[in-house]
């Protein structure tokens, strides 16, 4: 990798493996694996899980906070409910919750990967590289001799066909789509700083869009740009009720670009 070093690195839950990383990556972020820590919590809480409700609590620490805020709430509450206040295993997976808790790493790039969930998988490497190879080959080609199909008129869509890969622009298009259905209401305005509150039909949860009007600039709370690379559907709805219909610069990552290989290898 050119002595750079990785953005993020998934192991299991092996001391010497987490010792070791921090010496030789320090600027990389080890996280740990979610598939490899739910195995072991069934085997810690095994009488737990045939709980229903045990269950989903503990499902919505894992996978259902966005924020460290929540987190620690759901968290709490499992340990109260189910009085599990002395158990060490808990306790142990608690400290490291920085390391495997989703919502402590929002703004760390992982490209939305999930963890290896069969062990096969690591002995087929070299074959499924091979093919995975081909495929990104067969997407240059394409990339390199036109867009994408039925993209249409102009604006933001068509601006995202001239410059994503075929597989970044499907992404892109989804998180578009999906802001069709979105409310959005300007909460404040000071110094040309808007922030926007923007909500899902039919969902509770209220999104944070900080948009810096003179800069162009975006924050927002899901932080999907940060993690994948991408705009979020929340950013895109503020975008365009600003007029702004072409993406700017700073949030098109070279690595989703058509040309990225061409400009890497001049």
């Amino acid at each position: 990798m050119g002595n750079r070093q990785r953005k993020s690195i998934f192991t299991d839950q092996d001391q010497a493996m987490m010792k070791a990383i921090e010496i030789v990556f320090p600027e990389s972020s080890h996280r740990l694996c979610m598939w490899h820590i739910s195995n072991i919590a069934k085997q810690h809480l095994a009488s737990r899980f045939v709980n229903a409700e045990f269950k989903a609590q503990f499902n919505k620490c894992f996978y259902g906070c966005e924020s460290e805020t929540e987190f620690e709430s759901s968290w709490a509450t499992m340990i109260e409910n189910f009085e599990l206040q002395d158990h060490a295993w808990l306790k142990r997976l608690y400290e490291l919750r920085v390391k495997w808790c989703p919502a402590f790493s929002i703004d760390i790039f992982q490209l939305e990967l999930d963890p290896l969930k069969e062990a096969r998988v690591i002995r087929h490497y070299e074959e499924k590289a091979k093919e995975f190879h081909q495929i990104e080959l067969n997407q240059d080609f394409r990339c390199k001799n036109g867009a994408p199909n039925k993209v249409n008129g102009r604006g933001i869509l068509k601006h995202a066909s001239n410059v994503y890969t075929l597989a970044m622009f499907k992404r892109f298009e989804e998180e578009l789509i999906d802001y069709i259905g979105l409310n959005c209401v300007e909460f404040s305005n000071i110094k040309n700083i808007s922030l926007y509150h923007v909500t899902e039909d039919g969902r509770e949860r209220i999104y944070c869009v900080e948009f810096d009007v003179p800069n162009s600039f975006v924050s927002y709370s899901c932080k999907m740009f940060e993690s994948l690379g991408l705009l979020c559907r929340h950013a895109l709805r503020v975008f365009l009720m600003n007029n702004i219909k072409e993406i700017l610069e700073k949030y098109i990552l070279r690595k989703w670009k058509k040309k990225s290989k061409v400009v890497a290898g001049k």
